[in-house]
């Protein structure tokens, strides 16, 4: 969560290693899907980014983006 204006980046990497010890699980993506909603809703700001581009730099094979319904591409 938020504390003060700042992001509590041990939360977010907590989320993070979540993700990515259930990368190989049948449930990878519902877990995804949960695990994003709360970085929208918690982390939606500029310090979150870097922690999620590693993320995604470690697992290059990993499709981590889901459009939305309200997207302009669906």
């Amino acid at each position: 969560m938020i504390c003060g204006g700042k992001i509590n980046m041990d939360e977010l990497e907590l989320i993070i290693k979540k993700i990515e010890d259930n990368i190989d699980s049948d449930d990878f993506e519902w877990i995804m899907n949960e695990c994003m909603a709360d970085i929208e809703s918690n982390y939606n700001q500029l310090d979150s980014v870097q922690p999620l581009l590693q993320l995604m730099e470690r697992h290059p094979l990993i499709y981590f983006w889901k459009p939305r319904r309200d997207s302009a591409f669906c």
